[in-house]
């Protein structure tokens, strides 16, 4: 029993030597994943009743690459650009003859910080200047926004799942009204392959 425990123990510490990235090197990550978005403090008043219809998350698509530079043992920094399906919906209500579904597709270029570890997990914490490249509702929706992106990112092998929660900083809308707030609220999963370079 104790040479299974000794001989697993050390497995676990040669794995996690293995994913350890050397200061200097570059990494080049292609990611495809989906998201979940909505505007926050965003609704619809519905002429009924005069209820107000709330937003809940649409899914979509994200597709891009993003590059990383280990600094230091521990910090690394990327940059990237990904094509991100955003938007958001709207609770359904007979009443309201709208589409209740707006699209804003972005492309997004996240500038993060990420503190590595040698297991495999990192966590990351940046600025994320998002342009709207759809043309839905381009009378009423920012052209560019902003957003700070959180998240926990796990690789095995160059195979690396990330989760992040990019926090609207801007408001999506031109013209802001009273009282309302709306800001992009986007959960991002994505799967990537690290290629050294």
């Amino acid at each position: 029993m104790k040479k299974v425990l000794y001989a697993i123990i050390l497995l676990a510490t040669a794995l996690s030597a293995k994913a350890q990235t050397e200061p200097g090197t570059t990494t080049l990550y292609p990611r495809l994943g989906m998201t979940f978005s909505k505007f926050t403090g965003d609704c619809l008043l519905s002429p009924s009743d005069d209820r107000s219809l709330g937003t809940k998350y649409k899914a979509g698509f994200v597709a891009g690459l993003e590059v990383q530079r280990q600094v230091s043992d521990r910090l690394a920094a990327s940059i990237g650009a990904l094509y991100s399906e955003q938007g958001t919906k709207f609770e359904h209500d007979e009443s309201v003859d709208v589409n209740t579904t707006v699209k804003a597709n972005y492309i997004a270029m996240p500038v993060l910080g990420i503190y590595t570890s040698a297991t495999g997990l990192s966590m990351k914490l940046g600025l994320q200047p998002e342009v709207r490249v759809s043309d839905d509702a381009n009378y009423v929706l920012n052209r560019v926004t902003l957003s700070l992106p959180v998240g926990l990112s796990y690789e095995f092998h160059h195979v690396a799942l990330d989760v992040r929660y990019n926090i609207g900083l801007t408001h999506v809308y031109k013209h802001s009204v009273t009282g309302f707030s709306s800001r992009n609220s986007t959960f991002m999963l994505t799967l990537g392959y690290g290629i050294e370079l």
